[in-house]
């Protein structure tokens, strides 16, 4: 099995079940011992947060268990205004969204936006 860096990144709300297929496929066919995967959800997107537990983020869950890093934009869940205390501890903030983004590709990490 191959390994892989690569960095989904999801802005809008209905994308989530599309990402969360993308991104089980892909682990199911890598090496994730020696693989980075990660999801950047800033935008609409982020508002899955504001209602948790709800499908999507039992699914990120499972995602993070079999080590897909989960992070959000600060940014966007103040634009949403969902309190950031209130996120699940497997899920990450990062101040701006976009700034990981060119972080994650300057490392070298594949972007993926369904």
């Amino acid at each position: 099995m191959q390994s892989i860096n690569v960095v989904f990144h999801i802005n809008e709300l209905d994308k989530w079940p599309q990402v969360i297929s993308n991104i089980n496929n892909t682990v199911a066919a890598v090496n994730m011992d020696s693989s980075n995967i990660s999801v950047l959800a800033n935008g609409a997107s982020v508002s899955v947060f504001d209602a948790v537990p709800s499908p999507i983020t039992r699914k990120s869950w499972t995602l993070n268990k079999a080590g897909v890093k989960i992070h959000v934009c600060r940014n966007s869940m103040k634009s949403q205004n969902i309190d950031l205390a209130a996120l699940p501890d497997y899920v990450q903030e990062v101040p701006v969204g976009v700034l990981y983004l060119v972080a994650r590709q300057s490392e070298g990490f594949a972007y993926i936006k369904p």
